[in-house]
């Protein structure tokens, strides 16, 4: 059986990221979303974003604490790519989020959110900084 990791890097690696059946040019519902709930600076975590242009959307609203964390690292890739220069003021995470507790509290943390002590079991937070 393959595991999750080798499944989305062979995608990401066959496949160009507008030829995945979830691609979208633009995340204008999440965007519309999120701007609905959260300031400028609040800490926004796309879990799942990889090549996704999510993280586009945020950085040209103004958005600056943005994580992207994603299990394809070549995935990741493909939007530091796409962003360019602008990738250096995301956070890139190549992680599992069922396991990703680690690397989530490594996360410069907003005053009053704490992750779970279990680095196994998967989380979730929407709060505005």
């Amino acid at each position: 059986m393959i595991d999750r990791r080798q499944h989305w890097e062979t995608v990401y690696g066959n496949k160009a990221v507008d030829e995945v059946s979830w691609f979208q040019p633009h995340a204008a519902a999440s965007l519309r979303l999120i701007e609905g709930c959260a300031d400028k600076n609040a800490h926004i975590i796309d879990v799942g974003g990889g090549a996704l242009v999510l993280v586009d959307g945020l950085l040209d609203a103004g958005y600056r604490n943005l994580t992207v964390l994603d299990l394809a690292e070549p995935a990741l890739a493909a939007s530091r790519a796409r962003l360019g220069a602008r990738a250096q003021s995301v956070r890139w995470i190549a992680a599992d989020i069922t396991r990703a507790g680690r690397a989530l509290r490594r996360l410069a943390r907003p005053r009053g959110v704490s992750f779970p002590d279990r680095s196994d079991r998967p989380c979730a937070l929407c709060r505005k900084a």
